[in-house]
């Protein structure tokens, strides 16, 4: 189960008190391995922590205390579904309540696989086998959950969660695959200028997800909280914004006018293997953080499901991978390749903000 996971990696931070979390998030993906102890395909979901690194230690909770820990947020209410709003509003009410004890790491859409019957367990780390396309696509129906990370520590006030969807323009049937759809890059744009014009909401994380356009429909509806999937039926990727913002009662002393808060400029860059097969620990360690892009602040960052391209010295196909809105999380065909990438959400106004505050920090960040 995830909880077991979240139980490791809580013992792996124990061990390793120079380290602090950034940020969370829960990796679906093709998993494959051949041995003489274990041969199996399957579907599964790890958890990934990504931390960053500190030349003094950090004083961490007793032993047998969580550093950070989960909570799911469920759309299921008796016999029905409720929306994507509902969920949310459950969520602060959680948080008012004390049900999330601590400051918030990271809030994500995870989407799990349902029965015919509608019974589906966000908790379960494997999904489904993997042999054939048959037992890939076993579940036709998916359930969208919110999932909350937070590092349990005491707050001198509450905040509640917020999002934002972003959902790529020109979606009609007969735009479909053409010039006229709006990229996902486009998409980004349009994300990080609205987080510009409303620096009272801190950013949370940022997460690119894949949903069903129904027959008939013009563009996803990104409220509803379950979709069934048919055959031929178009799959798109939209870009999710969450936030965090004071609750009413906690900011009613402390005026937005007083408030000193810096607009974020957000930014993207995404990372891919060299070569094929490549041990992300391997790839990871081998990455060079020279570049202009890495001297911002970091912000979030997501493990990506590619669709298939081919590696070309320039990278224009990767970068067009990237850009995709359509089919991006497929996994069909008799080689069944998935395509990994790691895309860094980061602040690019923040180093001219370090500079002239003559502020010498370095925020590079790892994973586990």
């Amino acid at each position: 189960f995830l909880s077991s996971l979240v139980n490791l990696a809580n013992d792996w931070l124990h061990e390793n008190k120079h380290w602090k979390i950034v940020n969370c998030e829960t990796v679906t993906q093709y998993s494959k391995q051949k041995s003489e102890e274990v041969d199996y395909s399957a579907i599964v979901r790890t958890l990934r922590i990504w931390i960053q690194r500190s030349n003094v230690g950090y004083v961490r909770n007793k032993k047998n205390e969580m550093i950070f820990w989960h909570k799911d947020f469920k759309p299921k209410q008796r016999n029905c579904f409720l929306l994507l709003d509902d969920v949310i509003k459950q969520l602060n009410l959680a948080i008012r309540a004390g049900e999330v004890r601590g400051k918030i790491i990271n809030v994500e859409t995870v989407r799990c696989q349902a029965t015919d019957n509608w019974l589906f367990n966000p908790q379960l780390t494997f999904v489904n086998k993997g042999n054939t396309n048959k037992e890939i696509h076993e579940f036709r129906n998916f359930v969208f959950i919110i999932r909350v990370y937070y590092e349990t520590c005491p707050l001198d006030s509450l905040e509640e969660v917020g999002l934002k969807d972003f959902v790529p323009l020109n979606l009609s049937p007969e735009n479909r695959k053409t010039e006229f759809t709006e990229d996902f890059s486009s998409v980004f744009n349009r994300a990080s200028q609205w987080i510009s014009k409303n620096p009272e909401v801190n950013f949370c994380n940022a997460q690119a997800v894949d949903t069903i356009v129904q027959e008939g429909e013009s563009g996803p509806n990104t409220k509803v909280m379950t979709r069934t999937k048919y055959e031929k039926e178009a799959e798109i990727r939209f870009l999710r914004i969450y936030y965090t913002k004071p609750m009413k009662e906690f900011c009613d002393n402390f005026p937005l006018s007083l408030v000193d808060k810096t607009a974020i400029y957000l930014a993207s860059t995404s990372i891919a293997a060299k070569k094929c097969q490549e041990q992300i620990d391997a790839w990871f360690a081998n990455l060079s953080f020279d570049s202009e892009n890495y001297k911002y602040r970091v912000l979030a960052a997501e493990t990506l499901v590619l669709p298939p391209y081919v590696k070309d010295k320039k990278g224009v196909n990767f970068l067009k991978a990237v850009d995709e809105i359509f089919r991006c999380n497929r996994l069909e065909g008799r080689l069944r390749y998935a395509f990994l990438a790691i895309r860094l959400y980061y602040d690019e106004g923040y180093d001219s903000l370090r500079q002239n505050n003559e502020i010498d920090t370095q925020e590079f960040i790892d994973f586990n």
